[in-house]
């Protein structure tokens, strides 16, 4: 498989056999420390924003919203560009490329398998390493995202998306700035403190940004929220 892409002479081979003359453990050591390093720079290189299909989630609204406190912005990203480069398209090395895409979290609770992945990588390194050019192709093109979107069936409620930005150029930054759309509108938690829903409410009126309070629903048994929309007033002619 490898001579499919590779050209390598019967003294090349020698050449990299003869690099691996140590101890099965301090192989093992090595592969284990790569792939460490690789993980990080995984994490490194990607940044992740988490959006949620459902707004009515009770656990959600207490989990991430303070008990109930904050508030939920709405944002449709339909037709949205995800290519994002504040100087260009295609310069692939550009000090400020940022690339994002919106995916789906696959629930399972199976680990996503990265042996193919994580095998290609050490012979990259290992041909690399020895002067050699290695092009080699991985069986999953879609790896690099997959491995940040496997989640454990326990979290299924969320339904969750995430927006997986990719910035290898710019390891070195915490955050990036991507523009977004402007939201389409706010939900205000139903313990949201009457200070924090009117610097909210008077930035939403500014923007056009439609508004809704959530409450919780009267029934006798159960517990499901629902919102309601915030009319403006209108005028008399």
């Amino acid at each position: 498989m490898v001579g499919s892409y590779l050209k390598m002479s019967l003294a090349d081979i020698k050449q990299i056999h003869n690099q691996f003359k140590a101890t099965d453990e301090q192989i093992k050591e090595e592969i284990k420390q790569f792939l460490h390093h690789c993980r990080i720079g995984a994490k490194e290189i990607n940044k992740i924003a988490c959006f949620s299909e459902d707004v009515k989630s009770i656990t959600m609204w207490s989990h991430y919203s303070d008990y109930h406190k904050g508030f939920v912005l709405e944002y449709d990203l339909r037709g949205w560009d995800f290519l994002v480069c504040n100087n260009c398209v295609d310069n692939k090395n550009c000090d400020d490329r940022k690339t994002a895409l919106l995916y789906p979290v696959i629930y399972t609770n199976d680990r996503y398998d990265a042996t193919d992945y994580a095998g290609n990588a050490i012979v990259h390194r290992i041909l690399t390493s020895n002067g050699f050019e290695a092009n080699i192709p991985q069986h999953d093109q879609l790896f690099p995202e997959k491995m940040f979107l496997n989640k454990a069936v326990d979290w299924e409620y969320e339904k969750e998306w995430r927006l997986l930005c990719c910035a290898k150029n710019i390891v070195d930054r915490k955050t990036l700035k991507i523009e977004l759309k402007q939201p389409t509108a706010i939900y205000y938690g139903t313990k949201i403190s009457e200070i924090n829903k009117k610097i909210l409410h008077s930035m939403a009126e500014k923007k056009g940004i439609k508004e809704y309070d959530m409450y919780l629903v009267d029934q006798k048994t159960g517990c499901e929220l629902d919102f309601r929309e915030i009319l403006k007033p209108t005028t008399m002619q």
